[in-house]
């Protein structure tokens, strides 16, 4: 026996008093709380990188960003257009299913635009992808990547054929060209064939 190491042997036995019983369960419990706690922060980092990733990917420029539902000036003119756009917002797993689109016509100044990217606002908040393109610049991409025999070309072309919603602005005020006008039914079919 060596009498410079000292052994001692011990348990830890649960009380089942109910005091120790009920500190217990309420340890427990905020361990659990602060699981779900953790896990809910986690969920909402995600989820707004996702909206910062959609954003960054929809092509709205700043300016963009900042029309929404809550900066259009309704008026006599424009508020049944304005229900209209909010109803396609609020409602929009219906009408992405039925394959429904919307079309803006109207002259320079009645908020086209604005309306076009309050719904993009709405929806990318909700986490839906959009593509906003002026059509110059959706044919521009093209054509560039067109020209250079460059396989991006394919892949523009399955983006603006597979996102969610595609918004293509001033469609019209470039003269359309035989290559153009196939380009652009070539995008507008597929979607509309795949509603």
């Amino acid at each position: 026996f060596d009498k410079n190491r000292i052994f001692s042997w011990f348990s830890l036995i649960d009380c089942d008093c109910n005091e120790y019983l009920k500190n217990k369960e309420q340890k427990r419990m905020q361990e659990i709380e602060q699981t779900k706690r953790k896990e809910e922060a986690e969920r909402k980092i995600a989820y707004q990188r996702k909206i910062e990733k959609l954003f960054e990917q929809s092509n709205i420029s700043k300016r963009g960003m900042k029309r929404t539902f809550e900066t259009f000036t309704v008026n006599d003119e424009n508020k049944d257009v304005f229900t209209m756009s909010k109803r396609y917002t609020d409602c929009w797993e219906k009408y992405k299913e039925d394959g429904t689109g919307l079309i803006f016509i109207g002259r320079y100044g009645t908020g086209k635009t604005h309306l076009a990217f309050a719904i993009a606002n709405s929806l990318l908040i909700q986490g839906i992808p959009v593509i906003y393109e002026t059509f110059i610049n959706l044919m521009e991409k093209l054509k560039e990547s067109y020209n250079n025999n460059n396989l991006d070309y394919y892949e523009i072309i399955k983006l603006y054929c597979e996102c969610d919603l595609l918004i293509i602005d001033d469609l019209g005020k470039e003269r359309l060209s035989e290559w153009v006008l196939e380009k652009l039914f070539q995008i507008v079919n597929t979607r509309y064939e795949n509603m």
